[in-house]
Order: structure tokens, then C-alpha cells, then sequence
């Protein structure tokens, strides 16, 4: 989730990377007829659905994100510059991570409905 939520920052920190994200993800036309925003949604650490909503939406986002991360990593090692490279850079996710998180986003996908409830979405939100 450390990962994932790295990469969702890093894209997200300035206009430039959103830019070009979004054009990475406009490139693949059935993600892009979604109403939903081209942009990964970083998970809040406080909210169990905001970190399900996070991994549902990074799935549907993956292909996108494999890509503009190992394209970051090689312009970043190609330039070969004295600065040191962008830690959430380096947080390439491998199969084994992907499927790390979609265990987790199975585990996490029960607690949805009935948190919401407990907010008072769907409820009064009385325990």
C-alpha cells in the first residue's frame, strides 16, 4: 500500500506529471470513456474505503501506471544527473505487489458498505 500510495503522490505533486498522466491514460481508450477522473486516487490512511476506492481505481489504472513509472525511472536514470532520484520513483510495483493488493483490496472490500453505513451515508449512523 506504501508503494502504491508513493506512486499516487508522486504523479499527483505537480501539474506537469498530472498533465502527462492523464495523457498516458487518454492513450487507452476504454479507461478514458469512464466518468471517473484520469488521475490515481491517493488513499487516505484514516478511512478504510478511501484506501479501497485507492486500490479499485489503481487497478483500473495499472497498465497507465506500469508504464509512466518505468518510463519516470529510465528518463531519470538516462539523464544520469547528480541529483538523486525521486525516491517514489523507485517504487516500481512488481506482479507479486499487484497481486499483494489485490488481496488486500479483497480483504478491504467487505468494510465498505458498512463503514459508510456507520457514517451515516446509508443509515442514520448510530452504533
Amino acid at each position: 500500500m506504501g508503494k502504491l500510495r508513493n506512486i499516487c503522490v508522486w504523479i499527483c505533486r505537480t501539474p506537469q506529471r498530472r498533465d502527462s498522466f492523464t495523457n498516458k491514460v487518454l492513450s487507452y481508450g476504454s479507461i478514458a470513456t469512464s466518468s471517473h477522473s484520469t488521475l490515481p486516487i491517493v488513499g487516505s490512511i484514516t478511512r478504510w474505503e478511501g484506501d479501497y476506492d485507492s486500490l479499485k481505481w489503481a487497478f483500473l489504472l495499472k497498465e497507465p501506471i506500469q508504464e509512466f513509472v518505468a518510463a519516470a525511472v529510465r528518463n531519470e536514470r538516462g539523464a544520469r544527473s547528480e541529483h538523486k532520484i525521486d525516491s517514489a520513483k523507485l517504487d516500481e510495483l512488481s506482479l507479486d505487489k499487484w497481486d499483494e493488493l489485490q488481496a488486500i483490496m479483497e480483504i478491504l472490500e467487505p468494510f465498505k458498505p458498512w463503514s459508510l453505513k456507520l457514517q451515516g451515508k446509508c443509515m442514520n449512523g448510530a452504533i
